[in-house]
């Protein structure tokens, strides 16, 4: 019966260590899931404000990009107005390249014409000159007939 209680005793004593271990265990795990919820929700705190953080910074290059697109269709209605006026500028060069080539070519067929005029005043005062001297020649050859009339006429 000795025997017995001290092998009752052993079973005692062990138990006795093995309910503090596990209370020494529960304690350290209870412990540990503490630290671990305290540090997922240190985490999820951290975690929110750098999101929210982020989300300020999405909606901020969202407002950027929303301003960059209008600015966009602002320089691209200017674009397609300077393009607009660069066609009617381009016609308007065309249209006036193409009057002062007709133009250039009536200044030379003017000037073709004056030259032409020039060159008939020239052959009409030449004209005139010829007949004058034409005309001085007769009066010149009738002049000497008389002379000679007037000097037979003085003989007789």
């Amino acid at each position: 019966s000795e025997s017995a209680l001290a092998l009752a005793n052993s079973q005692l004593h062990s138990a006795h260590q093995e309910v503090a271990t596990l209370r020494s265990s529960s304690f350290a795990n209870n412990m540990r899931r503490e630290r671990s919820r305290v540090e997922a929700e240190n985490f999820l705190k951290t975690f929110y404000q750098s999101s929210q953080g982020i989300m300020a910074d999405f909606d901020s290059i969202n407002d950027k990009l929303k301003q960059l697109e209008w600015e966009n269709k602002e320089l691209r209605a200017k674009f397609a107005s300077v393009c607009r006026q660069r066609d009617e500028l381009r016609g308007e060069v065309e249209e006036s390249i193409r009057c002062g080539a007709m133009m250039s070519l009536e200044m030379d067929k003017m000037e073709q014409q004056l030259e032409t005029m020039h060159n008939h005043g020239l052959v009409l005062r030449l004209s005139t000159f010829r007949a004058q001297m034409e005309g001085r020649e007769e009066q010149e050859r009738n002049l000497q007939r008389k002379l000679v009339e007037l000097q037979r006429l003085n003989d007789n």
